[in-house]
């Protein structure tokens, strides 16, 4: 019997049959009325997506080649295929095939859900750690270099210079949320390494409760504070701001962004209103150069007039970029560290009819100046490593050479592997270095 095929012209897109025939194939009267049924509803969701769209743009070879092989897929693959894993296989694959792959990313329904769950009810509990990326070819880990006071992950006992390695026996993925957040009250089991030693530790997620904005009095500096924010996530980041600055009257100031993954945009522009007296801050702009959105200083509003050093290093990201980019483009503040991580973009989200959420970058940041913040980063006056955390320099070493006996491994910590790789670390390290030498600079020039 002939194979069945799929023709490569567009207009015979839905014409599945034999070689001999080139006619639809003879199914039972039910199974044709639901396939007949099935190919009306793409038809439909194809006019719909046209009209919306574009019809050029919609119906072009690639997009039938698209429904073409899920449709071959779905009905000639040896085995069974659900319909759903290879949608989200495909959207994913698109998502991440573009320009902006790097800021974009596909939620699976389960986690849309789960978002939805907690928005509605204010149930988004956590841990309480703050991390950074790790990436080894294939293995991938996060370094905890921060865990909040009086948070679950403190009560489990988890440390500055854990790897965390796997959560809930699944290993994690730089690019995707870790999977902490979650109800109230529900387990997450976190696989660590810890000097060289495998652990396991259940925490219970509850609300952390901390503060985005800490600070403190420089020691032998006249008038002059340190303060640090570590996000722009919550809605009153910038009121915390103002108070700190409004209590104390600083009058010098290190504004410390280093770690900061940014936030809401509009925290991030109260902000730079403290510091800035009038004029633009951000402009939001589509893939046409279309301004689509312009913040500005508001006149009358608080205004800092004093010294400012900022602090930043390559986890730098988004939202806190703006803040950055804002204060170095209308005031001149020094900025003191690594080159910022170039997030530059707001994404919007789209819910697809298969329970996902596609995020997606639709509008590009522009400084004061007109320039990008995305993709470069933005350039520090002053370059100085950041020397805070000693993370461990992970390699890879063959198993054979290992089981062999010739490379001596005993010098090494094993953190993870690969069918045919150890991960491993040298023992000789310390969690956490005393030594801040981007702070130590930014005290050095308010002197």
């Amino acid at each position: 019997m002939d194979l069945p095929y799929v023709s490569g012209d567009p207009s015979s897109l839905f014409l599945y049959g034999s070689r001999r025939e080139g006619l639809l194939p003879s199914f039972h009267l039910v199974a044709r009325w639901r396939w007949f049924v099935f190919h009306a509803l793409i038809l439909i969701a194809l006019f719909v997506l046209a009209f919306v769209s574009g019809v050029n743009k919609v119906f072009s070879r690639d997009f039938f080649s698209i429904i073409q092989t899920y449709m071959y897929v779905q009905r000639h693959s040896l085995g069974e295929s659900d319909g759903n894993d290879i949608a989200t296989a495909a959207i994913k694959a698109m998502v991440k095939s573009g320009p902006n792959a790097k800021f974009a990313e596909v939620l699976d329904a389960e986690t849309v859900t789960e978002f939805n769950r907690m928005a509605r009810t204010g149930e988004a509990a956590g841990v309480g750690l703050y991390l950074r990326p790790i990436e080894l070819g294939a293995s991938q880990f996060f370094y905890v270099i921060g865990v909040v006071e009086g948070s679950p992950a403190q009560r489990a006992g988890m440390i500055v210079g854990d790897i965390l390695t796997r959560v809930n026996d699944k290993s994690v993925l730089i690019d995707q949320s870790p999977g902490l957040r979650g109800r109230i009250g529900t387990q997450v089991k976190l696989s660590i390494v810890r000097q060289g030693i495998n652990l396991n530790i259940a925490v219970e997620r509850d609300l952390v409760k901390s503060s985005n904005v800490t600070f403190k009095r420089i020691k032998d500096r006249n008038g002059g504070y340190y303060i640090n924010i570590r996000s722009f996530l919550e809605e009153d980041a910038a009121k915390d701001l103002k108070n700190v600055l409004v209590a104390h009257k600083p009058k010098k100031l290190i504004l410390d962004l280093r770690d900061n993954p940014g936030g809401f945009i509009e925290q991030a522009v109260e902000a730079a209103d403290l510091f800035v007296k009038e004029g633009k801050l951000l402009s939001l702009e589509n893939r046409k150069g279309q301004v689509l959105k312009t913040y500005s200083a508001q006149a009358g509003s608080y205004d800092y007039e004093g010294d400012i050093v900022i602090l930043v290093n390559k986890y730098t990201s988004s939202a806190a970029e703006i803040l950055v980019a804002a204060l170095k483009g209308r005031r001149g503040v020094t900025v003191v560290g690594d080159v910022t991580y170039g997030k530059g973009v707001s994404n919007t989200q789209v819910d697809l009819a298969n329970g996902s959420r596609l995020v997606i970058p639709t509008a590009i940041w522009h400084d004061p100046s007109g320039r990008q913040i995305s993709f470069d980063g933005i350039e520090p006056d002053i370059r100085v490593q950041d020397t805070r955390f000693s993370i461990p320099s992970f390699t890879l070493i063959p198993k054979a050479s290992s089981a062999s006996g010739r490379i001596d491994i005993s010098a090494y910590d094993t953190y993870d592997q690969t069918p045919e790789y150890l991960v491993v670390a040298s023992k000789i390290y310390n969690a956490v270095r005393q030594e801040d030498r981007i702070l130590a600079k930014g005290e050095q020039i308010l002197e």
